[in-house]
Formats: structure tokens, C-alpha cells, sequence
């Protein structure tokens, strides 16, 4: 199970004290944590170990924020990147 996110943005805080998702591999908050996401930097893409992820939305009445759009698949889930190195003016 995938979980990707399109927007994202809750109110900004260090800790995540005020406005968070929180996510788990599994199907409760007992689960291994795959992170607490609050701001405005989209989260990388989150895969579970299984055919479970459970989130967990919370919210201050303080700060409004656009919120977030995500979406889940299924299938497997590929990671496509190109990672350049260079080294003294060797690429």
C-alpha cells in the first residue's frame, strides 16, 4: 500500500504541536510510525509493509490551512530518481 500526497499544508510548528498527520504501518496507532507531517513540505511517498496504513489528522481551532489531498494505491509502488555525483569536476 501506497500513499502519495498531491498538496499539503497544515499549520507550521517544530514539533508538529498544533496541526499533524500522523501515519502508521498498519492499523493502529501501535504500528511502527512512518511520520508526522505538519507545514508546508509535501511528504516524501509513504509504502507499508503491508495492506494496512492507518492516518491520523489533528487539529487546533487556532490556524486554518489549505489541508491535504493525498492518494492510496494498491499495486507496488516505484521509485523513479537520477542522482549526479560529481567529484572535482568529474561527473
Amino acid at each position: 500500500l501506497s500513499q502519495v500526497f498531491d498538496d499539503f499544508e497544515l499549520e507550521p510548528h517544530q514539533e508538529c504541536l498544533y496541526d499533524s498527520l500522523s501515519v502508521y504501518d498498519g492499523e493502529n496507532t501501535d504500528s511502527t510510525s512512518l511520520g508526522v507531517f505538519c507545514g508546508a513540505r509535501l511528504p516524501h511517498p509513504l509504502i507499508s509493509s503491508n495492506n494496512k496504513m492507518y492516518l491520523v489528522f489533528e487539529s487546533d481551532a487556532s490556524v486554518s490551512r489549505k489541508g491535504f489531498k493525498a492518494r492510496h494505491s494498491t499495486g507496488a509502488y516505484s521509485l523513479s530518481t537520477t542522482c549526479r555525483i560529481s567529484y572535482h569536476g568529474f561527473t
